[in-house]
Formats: structure tokens, C-alpha cells, sequence
């Protein structure tokens, strides 16, 4: 039993310790199963694309359109600029973006 639960609580630190929505990447190994790395973002960012109503974000994350395209992406999202990581700021949407996006 005990074996059983050391496991467990192992599992669920390394779970853990994939990357959110909006962290950096350099791959898709950086970002957790569910996430694709979009490599043309500064320094990467980690996102999952295809969301929707049943198809719902992290509870960290945001679903936005792309505008021009026809697909949604889950971005972090954000109040203010200091949700978000070092070169990206909160955009009127909700949502961090590289500083010169």
C-alpha cells in the first residue's frame, strides 16, 4: 500500500513539472502531451489549439480565434502585464503575447 501511494504522489510531481500554456519552449518535448510548440513566438510558447465550448482551456488559458484563419489556439491568459512572462505583455484580449506582436 504504501509502495502504491509513493508512486502515485511520484506521478503526480512529475506530472506536475510539464509546462502551462504560455511557457517557453525550444520543442514540443517542452510543453505537456496535450500542447504544441510554436516555435515563431520569442523564446516559444506552449499552446493547445482546437479548443471550443466542449473543448475547453486549462483553467489558466484562453480560448481565442486566430483572426484570418479557421481555428482556435488556448493562450494564457492574463489581467495584467505581470501575468504574463519576461517579453510579453497583456493584450486588450485577455491573453499574453510577445511584446511586438
Amino acid at each position: 500500500m504504501a509502495r502504491t501511494t509513493m508512486s502515485f504522489m511520484m506521478l503526480m510531481i512529475s506530472g506536475s513539472l510539464f509546462a502551462a500554456v504560455g511557457a517557453p519552449c525550444r520543442s514540443q518535448a517542452g510543453c505537456a502531451k496535450s500542447e504544441q510548440c510554436i516555435l515563431e513566438f520569442n523564446q516559444g510558447y506552449c499552446a493547445s489549439f482546437g479548443c471550443s465550448e466542449k473543448n475547453a482551456c486549462a483553467p489558466d488559458a484562453k480560448c481565442m480565434s486566430v483572426e484570418g484563419e479557421n481555428f482556435n489556439v488556448c493562450l494564457k491568459q492574463c489581467i495584467k502585464n505581470s501575468d504574463c512572462r519576461s517579453g510579453y505583455s497583456c493584450h486588450s484580449g485577455g491573453v499574453c503575447l510577445a511584446l511586438d506582436a
